[in-house]
């Protein structure tokens, strides 16, 4: 089995202790940005008194590696992703790996009828899977 674990980041500071990441295990921080919430970002870091950790190529990369090996693997292998949610962040994750890897879409989107991947975080993760392509 394989996990990607996303979390916001004032979880990595807090008394959970996440495993160490892996060939097997990755957790990566970052807010739940989407496209509608651009606007408001600004005001939500003044209200937090903090930037928020929006998701970066850094971090589209390290999971674009994950997958690839989790794919590479000569035996059947299970991808776990969660987030707070499970909806959008994960979502996009998932969506992601399954239009590259040519995974079977129906059967994610029956398991999983919530999910409503984060746009910008798909669209990173394409960009930088088409930057290796080329």
């Amino acid at each position: 089995h394989n996990f990607i674990s996303i979390l916001p980041p004032d979880m990595r500071s807090s008394d959970v202790k996440w495993p160490a990441n892996s060939d097997r295990w990755m957790s990566t921080f970052f807010e739940d940005i989407r496209p509608e919430h651009l606007l408001l970002v600004p005001l939500l870091e003044k209200q937090f008194g903090r930037q928020l950790q929006r998701f970066d190529e850094a971090q589209a990369d390290a999971i674009i590696d994950f997958l690839v090996d989790c794919n590479n693997r000569p035996e059947e292998e299970m991808l776990y992703v969660n987030c707070v949610a499970g909806i959008s962040r994960s979502g996009a994750i998932v969506t992601f790996a399954t239009d590259i890897f040519n995974l079977n879409k129906d059967k994610f989107r029956k398991d999983n009828p919530y999910i409503l991947p984060n746009n910008l975080v798909m669209q990173l993760l394409k960009d930088r899977w088409n930057k290796r392509q080329k």
